[in-house]
């Protein structure tokens, strides 16, 4: 299962649910890959370069952006967001693009959600 997150991929988990002999379940985790900060810095990347190469950054402002988050810590693209140096529509259409997934609008979804029997909102 790949939970994305702001759209950014953070880990992989991979989890059964297991009945105790009570008669309740519980989560057991069997395998999680969580080189989260790895990812998180190699996808930080990919992204930045992403937006430099389509003129949406400069490469001045990343490099004052990467000075704030080794002083500060967090994530380099929210901080690239929260100091107003590119906008989410612009991190949205570079993972969009880097994942190869389509990035769709609220045009794109249907004016009422579906009627699934067992789905509660």
């Amino acid at each position: 299962m790949v939970f994305v997150f702001g759209a950014t991929i953070i880990f992989n988990v991979k989890f059964t649910i297991k009945q105790t002999g009570q008669g309740q379940y519980v989560q057991v985790t069997e395998e999680v890959q969580n080189d989260a900060v790895q990812q998180s810095d190699s996808v930080s990347e990919q992204v930045s370069v992403y937006l430099i190469d389509n003129d949406r950054l400069k490469k001045s402002d990343l490099k004052r952006a990467e000075a704030f988050r080794d002083q500060n810590g967090g994530d380099l693209i929210t901080l690239l967001v929260r100091l107003g140096l590119v906008s989410e529509r612009d991190v949205a259409e570079a993972e969009s693009s880097l994942l190869d997934l389509p990035l769709i609008s609220m045009a794109d979804l249907p004016d009422e959600a579906p009627e699934i029997g067992t789905l509660s909102l």
